[in-house]
């Protein structure tokens, strides 16, 4: 039980990783990782615009947690982050 619950989970996140990867090009090396979290390529001040602007909340550093986001919230969440992210 224990196993097939561990398999669901990493499902989960290697999609929402996909999802993520594939909504800007900046963010493509999202999708080729592991594990739970992921660092976003942005800046304290970025952090700050979307907490302020969209209520997205991630410490300074732009530390995410994959799990934290689903298929439904990626668009949105990718939508609010694209001017902030470069090339």
């Amino acid at each position: 039980e224990w196993r097939f619950e561990l398999d669901q989970m990493r499902t989960r996140i290697d999609k929402l990783r996909a999802l993520l990867g594939a909504s800007h090009p900046v963010l493509a090396p999202i999708a080729r990782q592991q594990g739970l979290f992921a660092m976003l390529p942005i800046d304290a001040a970025a952090v700050d615009n979307l907490r302020e602007r969209y209520g997205i909340y991630m410490p300074a550093s732009g530390r995410i947690n994959i799990a934290g986001l689903t298929d439904r919230t990626i668009p949105g969440f990718a939508a609010a982050l694209a001017p902030h992210l470069s090339f």
